[in-house]
Protein backbone atom coordinates (compact mmCIF):
# COMPACT_ATOMS: atom_id res chain seq x y z
CA UNK A 1 0.00 0.00 0.00
CA UNK A 2 1.37 3.61 -0.60
CA UNK A 3 1.44 5.83 1.79
CA UNK A 4 -0.71 8.24 -0.01
CA UNK A 5 -3.42 6.35 0.65
CA UNK A 6 -3.56 6.38 3.86
CA UNK A 7 -3.44 10.62 3.39
CA UNK A 8 -7.63 10.38 4.33
CA UNK A 9 -7.07 8.45 7.43
CA UNK A 10 -3.92 10.73 8.80
CA UNK A 11 -5.95 13.75 8.18
CA UNK A 12 -8.73 13.17 10.10
CA UNK A 13 -6.81 11.74 12.90
CA UNK A 14 -4.76 14.81 12.85
CA UNK A 15 -8.07 17.24 12.69
CA UNK A 16 -9.61 15.04 15.94
CA UNK A 17 -6.07 15.60 17.43
CA UNK A 18 -6.53 19.43 16.97
CA UNK A 19 -9.82 19.75 18.52
CA UNK A 20 -7.78 18.22 21.70
CA UNK A 21 -6.65 20.58 24.23
CA UNK A 22 -2.96 19.22 24.83
CA UNK A 23 -1.35 16.55 23.14
CA UNK A 24 1.81 15.26 21.47
CA UNK A 25 3.35 13.04 19.44
CA UNK A 26 6.26 10.96 19.68
CA UNK A 27 8.42 8.48 17.96
CA UNK A 28 10.12 5.96 20.13
CA UNK A 29 11.95 3.07 19.70
CA UNK A 30 10.75 -0.07 20.27
CA UNK A 31 13.59 -1.26 21.77
CA UNK A 32 12.72 1.67 24.20
CA UNK A 33 8.89 1.19 24.64
CA UNK A 34 8.95 -2.16 25.75
CA UNK A 35 6.25 -1.87 28.63
CA UNK A 36 4.01 -0.05 25.79
CA UNK A 37 4.10 -2.89 23.47
CA UNK A 38 3.37 -5.51 26.22
CA UNK A 39 0.34 -3.22 27.68
CA UNK A 40 -1.26 -3.93 23.88
CA UNK A 41 -0.19 -7.56 23.64
CA UNK A 42 -2.40 -7.52 27.22
CA UNK A 43 -5.26 -5.79 25.94
CA UNK A 44 -5.52 -8.61 23.11
CA UNK A 45 -4.43 -11.95 24.43
CA UNK A 46 -6.48 -11.04 27.98
CA UNK A 47 -9.53 -9.76 26.60
CA UNK A 48 -9.49 -6.09 28.05
CA UNK A 49 -11.47 -4.07 26.29
CA UNK A 50 -12.18 -1.39 28.99
CA UNK A 51 -8.99 0.41 30.07
CA UNK A 52 -6.64 -0.46 32.97
CA UNK A 53 -8.42 2.00 34.89
CA UNK A 54 -11.86 0.60 34.97
CA UNK A 55 -10.85 -3.14 34.77
CA UNK A 56 -7.63 -3.08 37.17
CA UNK A 57 -3.89 -2.76 35.54
CA UNK A 58 -2.05 -6.57 35.22
CA UNK A 59 -0.12 -7.56 38.23
CA UNK A 60 2.89 -7.09 36.25
CA UNK A 61 2.71 -3.35 35.32
CA UNK A 62 3.67 -1.54 38.53
CA UNK A 63 6.79 -3.86 38.85
CA UNK A 64 7.64 -3.00 35.31
CA UNK A 65 6.77 1.04 35.68
CA UNK A 66 9.06 0.99 38.76
CA UNK A 67 11.66 -1.18 37.70
CA UNK A 68 11.82 1.49 34.44
CA UNK A 69 11.66 4.25 36.77
CA UNK A 70 15.03 3.37 38.29
CA UNK A 71 16.76 2.48 35.11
Amino acid sequence: MEFRALLPLTNDINCRLHMLEDWSFQHCVQDKNTIAQDIAVSVTAGHRYQSYIAYGEPSWLLKRIACEAEA
